[in-house]
């Protein structure tokens, strides 16, 4: 489980803004997962094909 603070919220709004001006959002919760696992710098491991697009997650 990863500390999802402040930091990793506004994050969170950057890479959906990001997403969504790419074409490309994700759901809100996919959209949070991502952006806690960038910012504790930790690799995520899924099975869930809508993360293959989504830099710099391990």
């Amino acid at each position: 489980m990863l500390d999802t603070a402040l930091d990793a919220a506004i994050a969170a709004g950057e890479l959906d803004g990001d997403r969504h001006a790419a074409g490309k959002p994700l759901g809100p919760r996919d959209t949070l997962v991502a952006s806690a696992v960038r910012e504790n710098a930790a690799v995520l491991v899924t099975r869930d094909r809508e993360f293959d697009d989504v830099l710099h997650l391990g």
